[in-house]
């Protein structure tokens, strides 16, 4: 919180706005804009239960404000140097300025917004072109979020710990610093003191715990002796401690409540040192925490930095130091007829003179490229006038090694083309330093490389690469070739002309081809060369169709069928079947069949007299006799019956029925029983009643099934009977 307890005199108050007086909050001054304006701005928030952030930023007006914390957001300054984080609701934020090339003070700003804006959030900017490093840390322990971190010493700031126990301070010049970590109702650990130089300091880490009950009772002394702007100072702030455990140890209080002067800090004994760099009337708060890490009130202090004074004492004088150089080589090692480049400088020296591998006056400080024909050492003596040195470097010379002969590969993608298609030269050389074409190439050649080129005659292609170390030479031969011929093919049938069911054998062959492709009569692609049994219900003519790199070529050849002539002569002591035109089994079979002859004589059936079958659905058969039968086939061996499809590639099955109506039945093999079948074409076939298992029994019933598949099928069936 701003404090309105002291008013700064004009010189403390310039000195404050230039950039690290007042120790941040300590001190009373606002350029927040008017009491009024915060006061209405404030009201008004807290009216909507959210608040302000509010304040200014002294020596630039184009700093950038980060907040985060219990919310986010990014804001600029107004050409005053103001500044307003509006719609802040309740909770614990940290304010953070930034603007490249300077440095603010504080560092950064730990803030607790509860039911009231805030207006004094102040930062002091300068210009800085030096580097800048950082303090981080973590708090591992009972409670690692939201604790409180301050820094005081050449620089100020506060900020809280993350989720994880982590904080950091950025922006901080080289110096001196204490870090002290603090959380009501817990006992931290022993304060750090942090020296900055040239890098970042990380690990600067704290430990918590549930504090103790155990009160302490601390009495600082209210007003320390004054220090003077550029003086060494060291006086204690403790007057007396009591309570809790001792020992005891010291820290400065919450960044609010003001902070040592900047360049100066308290000491975890108690003693607040440094050199003080600002003129300025400092008042902050001191803490004591025992060693069970109680915590007492934190009491204030004050501390008044004087301009020095003419009478202060004068450092006695330096004496001159010695002059000093420094000589390197790079690089230290190199190869005979290599060159190494020497490089030195010095500090308070007015001559130099060189020796060993090199002479004469030199420079304070230089370059020189050397080339030494062996190992070498470099001398160089500087003179000053506090006295003289000398250094020196060796730069170490190795044999030179012998140069390696060049390694050549040459390839071609393809190695045989037809006259008019391209081949691609792929070529690669290793310790190279020139290659030149010949052949059916010329010039000089990159060390590798490709190249596209068409020859029209088979040619050979060589590269010859060398260097100091030798040569290496390959070739590569491309081979043309005159274009690929067209297929010739051959089909011919064997014999050419036959009777429908009986088979002839197609034979084909080709060259310059790569796939052949049957079509009419047959389908489907085929070998270059083969043979092929067929035979077909009629007439036809098959083609083969074969294609290779040169072309297509297609042939066919014809067959002729002639009509298979019916037979009707029947076998001696034949017993045959007619039908009565009754069936029974009608669940079991689905068919008209139409009878057109009358004759019960048993005599063969021919001309019109035969019978028609239709199926009603895709399956059924002809069953010649209405009731059953009982029919001794004991005198018989073979079934014999004719056939005629009206559909390619009809199958039928026979089937019997014993004693006990037990269906027997065979699907009927026309390889083995008959010719096959030809649309239009009548066929007999003869069946061994040994394959039909039921020779020498007495049958009951008997059918001819359809197993085409085909609803509505028709097909004729005539002369059926049973042969000795």
């Amino acid at each position: 919180m701003l404090q309105t307890t002291r008013v700064l005199t004009p010189m403390a108050l310039a000195a404050c706005l230039s950039l690290i007086a007042c120790g941040g909050g300590g001190t009373a001054f606002s350029t927040s804009g008017s009491a009024a304006t915060a006061a209405a701005a404030s009201t008004a928030a807290a009216s909507a239960n959210a608040y302000a952030i509010s304040g200014v930023v002294t020596g630039s007006s184009t700093a950038t404000l980060n907040l985060t914390g219990s919310a986010t957001a990014s804001t600029g300054l107004d050409s005053a140097g103001n500044y307003t984080f509006n719609s802040v609701v309740p909770g614990n934020y940290i304010v953070v300025p930034a603007q490249t090339g300077f440095l603010f003070s504080p560092v950064s700003r730990a803030e607790l917004v509860s039911n009231a804006s805030l207006t004094d959030v102040v930062f002091a900017a300068t210009a800085n072109t030096g580097p800048t490093y950082a303090i981080s840390g973590t708090v591992s322990g009972s409670v690692i979020a939201g604790v409180q971190i301050t820094l005081n010493g050449s620089n100020i700031g506060s900020t809280v710990t993350d989720l994880g126990g982590n904080y950091t301070f950025s922006g901080l010049i080289a110096g001196t610093y204490t870090v002290n970590a603090a959380l009501a109702g817990y006992s931290v650990s022993t304060p750090l003191i942090v020296s900055v130089d040239d890098a970042d300091s990380t690990a600067d880490n704290f430990t918590d715990a549930a504090a103790t009950s155990d009160a302490i009772t601390f009495t600082p002394v209210a007003v320390l002796a004054p220090a003077a702007v550029g003086s060494a100072y060291s006086a204690s702030v403790v007057q007396a401690t009591t309570g809790g455990t001792a020992p005891y140890h010291y820290q400065s209080g919450a960044l609010d409540a003001g902070t040592p002067p900047l360049g100066m800090i308290v000491n975890p004994n108690g003693d607040v040192t440094g050199t003080p760099r600002v003129v300025g009337v400092y008042d902050f708060d001191v803490c004591a925490v025992d060693s069970a890490g109680q915590t007492s009130a934190c009491k204030p202090t004050s501390i008044t930095v004087v301009a020095p004074t003419a009478t202060q004492p004068t450092s006695p004088t330096t004496p001159t130091p010695a002059a000093t150089e420094s000589l390197g080589a790079s690089p230290a090692s190199i190869t005979a007829g290599g060159s190494s480049m020497l490089t030195w400088s010095s500090t308070n020296a007015t001559s130099c003179t060189a020796s060993g591998g090199w002479a004469g006056s030199k420079a304070t400080a230089g370059t020189l490229s050397i080339s030494p024909a062996s190992t070498t050492t470099y001398t160089l003596a500087c003179a000053g006038a506090g006295g003289t040195s000398k250094t020196s470097v060796a730069v170490t010379v190795n044999p030179a090694i012998a140069a390696v002969a060049p390694t050549l590969t040459l390839s071609t993608n393809e190695t045989t083309l037809t006259p008019g298609s391209p081949s691609t030269l792929v070529w690669s050389s290793k310790n190279a330093a020139s290659c030149t074409a010949s052949g059916g190439w010329t010039g000089s050649k990159a060390a590798s490389g490709t190249l596209s080129v068409t020859p029209t005659v088979t040619t050979v292609y060589s590269l010859s690469c060398t260097n100091a170390g030798g040569s290496a030479n390959a070739s590569t031969k491309i081979s043309v070739t005159a274009a690929t011929p067209a297929p010739t093919v051959n089909l011919a049938a064997s014999p050419t002309t036959v009777t429908a069911g009986q088979h002839t054998t197609l034979t084909w062959s080709s060259s310059n081809a790569d796939s052949c492709t049957a079509s009419n009569a047959w389908t489907g692609s085929q070998a270059d060369s083969g043979t092929r049994s067929v035979s077909p219900a009629a007439t036809s003519t098959y083609a083969l169709s074969c294609s290779g790199a040169g072309g297509t070529t297609q042939v066919s050849a014809e067959l002729t069928v002639n009509a298979a002539a019916v037979t009707s002569v029947p076998a001696s002591g034949t017993s045959w079947v007619y039908y009565n035109g009754n069936f029974d089994w009608p669940g079991d079979y689905s068919f008209v069949a139409s009878p057109n002859y009358s004759d019960t004589t048993g005599e063969p059936l021919s001309g019109t007299e035969d019978i028609k079958v239709t199926l009603e659905g895709a399956w059924g058969g002809w069953l010649p006799f209405a009731q059953n039968w009982n029919f001794n086939s004991k005198p018989y061996t073979k079934l014999t019956f004719a056939l005629k499809p009206t559909v390619a590639n009809q199958k039928w099955q026979v089937f019997f029925v014993k004693v006990g109506d037990v269906p027997v039945g065979i699907s009927l093999d026309v390889a083995n029983y008959g010719p096959a079948p030809v649309v239009g074409i009548w066929a007999t076939y003869t069946i061994p009643l040994a394959d039909l298992g039921v020779l020498g029994t007495s049958i009951y019933k008997f059918g001819i099934q359809d197993e085409t598949g085909l609803p509505s099928n028709s097909w004729y069936v005539d002369n059926v009977g049973f042969v000795p």
